[in-house]
């Protein structure tokens, strides 16, 4: 594998990470309209260990949500809890790509 096929699967890789908590929160959206910590959105994507224990990836969550929030696509309060905005609500009910950088 080149550095070129790495670092376009690198890319491809944090654009579905970006789409999936995306979509977590489209889902919020359109049921309660809370919004969610990131252990919360952490939670929703449901990936274990082998063995069936929880991966800690709050890390990996907080950094997708800052990728977001760049694209104004997701907002947070005071309190570090996340929504979509408008914006992202009109991305994913028009099926329209994330903004690339």
């Amino acid at each position: 594998m080149n550095e070129n096929t790495r670092n376009a699967f690198a890319s491809y890789g944090l654009e579905i990470l970006k789409r999936s908590v995306l979509l977590v929160l489209y889902e919020e959206h359109l049921g309660e309209q809370q919004r969610l910590t990131r252990i919360e959105i952490s939670q929703r994507f449901g990936i274990k260990k082998p063995g069936g224990r929880d991966i800690d990836n709050r890390p990996l969550i907080e950094g997708i949500l800052r990728h977001l929030a760049e694209d104004e696509v997701v907002d947070s309060n005071a309190v570090n809890r996340w929504q979509i905005t408008e914006k992202g609500v009109s991305l994913i009910e028009n099926g329209e790509s994330l903004p690339s950088r």
